[in-house]
């Protein structure tokens, strides 16, 4: 698909019908900026053809093995054709603090599901 703000061409993952679905991806704070607090988003958009997603998704942010946040999203309330983010978790940077993020939005229930796009993670300071 054609990205709006530069016109680019970009990849993005297109849902067509699963029981179950799982997005991983990792990423080091090591070019992050010490003492600003970033979010973590998936950028997605349920079309208007979608079904399957009465039940809740789970998003997730791991920023060390004792720091895992955890949420619940009803994509079913979420506008049809646009493009929403949807927050993993939040977290501070500190001086000498080098580690890697985990994030996940998935949902292994049993229920057919269709319909969702994935155009990606954003990593940016929280406003």
């Amino acid at each position: 698909m054609k990205e709006t703000s530069s016109n680019k061409e970009i990849e993005i993952a297109k849902l067509k019908r699963v029981c179950w679905f799982e997005v991983h991806g990792k990423h080091t704070t090591v070019n992050l900026t010490p003492g600003v607090t970033y979010e973590v988003a998936f950028v997605v958009k349920i079309e208007d053809h979608a079904y399957g997603w009465d039940v809740p998704v789970m998003l997730r942010l791991v920023t060390s093995t004792s720091d895992v946040q955890q949420y619940r999203e009803k994509l079913s309330d979420m506008p049809r054709g646009k493009w929403t983010e949807l927050i993993a978790g939040v977290f501070t940077v500190t001086p000498r603090d080098v580690r890697d993020l985990e994030f996940s939005l998935f949902e292994l229930g049993s229920a057919w599901k269709s319909g969702l796009v994935l155009q990606g993670v954003v990593i940016r300071p929280k406003m």
